[in-house]
């Protein structure tokens, strides 16, 4: 740092540190109030007296060296901060939607998988809500559908064991494991055996 002090006339008064080269001529007949010097580590400026308040004019010269280094992190800092507050913001909005929206939704993905391997039970089927968004319609309307398949499911499974236990013909049933699971009655008559 350092600088050169004029006064009024534009004499030079007082000269302190490391003189800059510009003069208060150069400074005031190219209309350059400051300039950069070498690599930008050092500049230059003009402080008329008509800016400062003060009775002279001053030109000084400022280390400008360390400006990088502190630019330099507080772009650091910065971007630090701007992604803290993204990736603080992400998952708080992730959790609000998985809480929300996609926990709901796998778990009513699970029930109709569930649903289209045993649809003789639904009261194991149906997914709770007291949600109040379309969400919670969608559930509404699965638990619905889920009522309407099962009664259908129960209705076609009554009426086509209805026409088999009608049979003339015996019609046995085994489960995968070889056990006997189902007989009309034209099977029971057949084989001697009673319900």
């Amino acid at each position: 740092l350092g600088g050169h002090i004029y006064d009024a006339e534009g004499g030079l008064i007082a000269v302190f540190g490391d003189a800059p080269s510009l003069s208060l001529d150069e400074a005031r007949n190219d209309n350059r109030r400051a300039r950069r010097l070498g690599n930008g580590d050092r500049f230059e400026l003009l402080w008329p007296r008509s800016e400062s308040g003060l009775p002279y004019d001053i030109v000084a010269r400022a280390d400008s060296s360390w400006v990088a280094a502190e630019l330099w992190g507080f772009v650091i800092r910065i971007a630090g901060l701007v992604l803290l507050i993204s990736v603080v913001s992400t998952t708080a909005a992730l959790l609000v939607l998985w809480r929300t929206v996609l926990m709901p939704l796998l778990q009513l993905r699970e029930r109709m998988s569930a649903v289209g391997a045993n649809p003789t039970t639904p009261e194991q089927h149906i997914v709770p809500t007291t949600r109040r968004d379309e969400l919670g319609e969608v559930i509404t309307n699965f638990n619905d559908l889920v009522r309407l398949i099962s009664g259908r499911h129960r209705e076609e499974l009554t009426r086509v064991v209805a026409m088999a236990d009608n049979a003339v013909d015996s019609i046995v049933a085994y489960n995968a494991a070889g056990d006997l699971v189902y007989a009309n009655r034209a099977a029971l008559t057949y084989f001697g055996a009673e319900t």
